[in-house]
């Protein structure tokens, strides 16, 4: 068996290291879970726009965690044996963890590794970024003190990527506009019915098939007023036509709604 090999990537140029990515030599060994430096990760930012889904998302998952072990279990583990008789409250309070119970379960070499894996959030780009943001944070808020520094940055690497490729900078109105146009259309039916509720409206928002016109509904009650509105979202770059607008009064009339 050929035995691994370190690479020296230190004064790498960003294209050579993404080439290392691509087709690393047999037994490599290198960083290729972050950016080797800010410098690295300021360039591909600034180039993102260029690069295909596919590609931003093969790099957003080397940088997320696969089921795996890692080289700092042996580490905790060693710290939370000793905790048993040097500080047995904080002893007891790391048992409780599941992190913890999932390390104790994988000694021994057919047992599952600890490290529980979050690459399915790419199951949710590029249509649902944001649920991946939420999904990435709230593995860094169960796992902080666990992570390795590299692991930790490379996470951190992973969120920048997504809102810069699948959400865009929000000071750039260019960015918002493709946003919407890359959003699922039911992710857009929920941020509709977020701008009405932010409104002060009471908000339903109904089932994702066989709406019949309805995909949000927003009444407000006010001192002599009263509206009662039909929401149904499209994200059309041209005029929709008499027919559609037809359609959407009917819903209307039907309901005997106030408004759309």
């Amino acid at each position: 068996m050929k035995e691994s090999q370190y690479v020296e990537t230190e004064g790498m140029s960003l294209s050579e290291w993404l080439q290392l990515l691509e087709k690393p030599p047999k037994g490599a060994v290198f960083i290729n879970y972050q950016f080797l430096s800010d410098r690295h990760k300021t360039e591909y930012l600034a180039q993102i726009n260029q690069k295909s889904d596919a590609e931003v998302i093969s790099l957003i998952r080397r940088f997320l965690i696969p089921s795996s072990s890692l080289g700092i279990d042996k580490t905790i583990l060693d710290t939370f044996l000793a905790t048993a008789k040097q500080d047995p409250d904080m002893h007891k309070r790391m048992a409780e963890r599941e992190f913890i119970r999932r390390l104790l379960r994988s000694v021994g070499a057919k047992n599952p590794p600890p490290w529980e894996g979050i690459t399915w959030v790419l199951d949710l780009l590029p249509h649902f970024p944001r649920l991946a943001l939420e999904g990435l944070n709230a593995y860094f808020m169960a796992h902080a003190q666990w992570l390795p520094d590299g692991r930790f940055q490379g996470l951190s690497d992973a969120i920048e990527l997504i809102r810069a490729k699948f959400i865009g900078d929000p000071d750039r109105v260019q960015d918002k506009t493709e946003s919407f146009y890359r959003m699922d259309s039911r992710e857009f039916e929920c941020l509709v019915e977020r701008l009405y509720d932010s409104m002060g409206y009471e908000t339903e928002l109904t089932p994702a098939r066989s709406d019949g016109g309805r995909d949000v509904i927003a009444r407000r009650r006010e001192p002599g007023r009263k509206e009662d509105l039909r929401v149904e979202c499209k994200r059309h770059t041209k005029p929709v036509g008499v027919e559609f607008a037809r359609r959407l009064l009917g819903v209307v009339s039907s309901d005997k709604a106030t408004g759309t």
